[in-house]
């Protein structure tokens, strides 16, 4: 999935000596991203290999903190979730991490060490681009380091005392993904998580309900229901409107049926392999998060040739007239299989 040049920044950042090194390695991202559009890099393997960079950052500001703080105390794993947990991050991203510490954990012993390591990688991992998470869902928070048993007790918290915060944290921690330290923490936690999710249908019927909070931007007849950005200019939000449905989708089946998958499109052909979705349904989704994703990198591909920040507001101007039939007819895809999903857990 990686291009040579990504392969080449990956080896960079591994043998990075500081955080100055993998600052500036971090800044040679967005031309690697700009070279694998203009290659036609699939959009998927593009997000993947944008994400095992960040991830490689990441692991390498964890060895770097360990050699400055020295070895942990105890076993610990360190968590990554929302988009990089999925391995889709585009150029717009921010952090999501969180530490599973051993139950051996002490606070009065313990925690400095990790708050330390954790401090050193959130203001690495900011110095190279990836901003602070807004929500701080990050490990320099208390709340997001904590010991296996704590976490256990929190997402049977959030499954069976569904409420909206308690949706809004599946939607980012329900994506976790474990890059360093102890595997079993994580996987522990991750098996108990999904048992859970598998078994209580008032969490499956809440979270569907969620799932619905972002649609595609269609209007009744058809047409788009754009917005305007600050130049007034008619845009739509790729993002919300577009990729964020069919990722929620895919964990509202995914958790309903306990699969492992993080991965969008691995969720969707685990679905479907499982016999849970229909073929022919899953491909159409996989279809319709390729096309609208790939138009997503060419906007912000656009946007770093121009020397402006990347976002998700495509300028419905900057689409062809093809572009913009086959965008309508994913985006109606989408809106379909969404409300077909509302039936099936909210409705039946």
């Amino acid at each position: 999935m990686y291009t040579h040049h990504a392969q080449v920044l990956s080896n960079d950042i591994d043998a990075a000596p500081d955080v100055a090194a993998l600052v500036g390695f971090s800044q040679r991202l967005p031309a690697v991203l700009v070279q694998m559009v203009q290659d036609g890099v699939a959009s998927g393997d593009a997000v993947y290999t944008l994400s095992q960079c960040g991830q490689a950052i990441t692991q390498r500001l964890l060895v770097l903190a360990e050699a400055r703080f020295g070895s942990p105390p105890i076993p610990y794993a360190f968590i990554v979730a929302g988009s990089m947990g999925r391995n889709e991050q585009s150029a717009h991203s921010d952090q999501d991490n969180a530490m599973i510490l051993a139950d051996t954990f002490q606070p009065e012993r313990h925690d400095a060490y990790f708050l330390q390591v954790a401090q050193f990688v959130s203001d690495g991992l900011a110095a190279c681009g990836y901003v602070y998470c807004p929500g701080n869902i990050m490990a320099t928070n208390p709340q997001w380091r904590q010991p296996l048993h704590v976490w256990q007790a929190q997402f049977r918290h959030w499954i069976e005392t569904p409420e909206p915060s308690a949706l809004l944290n599946a939607t980012i921690f329900f994506d976790l993904r474990g890059i360093y330290g102890e595997a079993s923490l994580w996987h522990d936690l991750r098996d108990d998580l999904l048992a859970r999710t598998h078994s209580h249908a008032l969490f499956q019927i809440l979270l569907a309900e969620n799932a619905r909070s972002f649609h595609p931007p269609l209007r009744f007849w058809g047409g788009f229901s754009s917005q305007r950005n600050t130049n007034g200019e008619k845009v739509i939000d790729l993002k919300k409107g577009g990729v964020v449905p069919v990722i929620d989708m895919a964990r509202v089946y995914a958790l309903a049926q306990g699969l492992p998958e993080v991965n969008t499109a691995a969720r969707l052909l685990a679905l479907a392999s499982h016999g849970v979705m229909n073929a022919g349904d899953a491909h159409d989704l996989i279809e319709a998060l390729a096309c609208i994703g790939g138009l997503r990198l060419q906007h912000q591909v656009r946007q770093i040739q121009q020397g402006i920040a990347p976002d998700n507001l495509l300028l419905l101007a900057d689409l062809s007239k093809e572009e913009r039939h086959h965008l309508k007819a994913m985006f109606k895809v989408v809106a379909g299989l969404q409300e077909a999903m509302f039936r099936h857990y909210c409705v039946n």
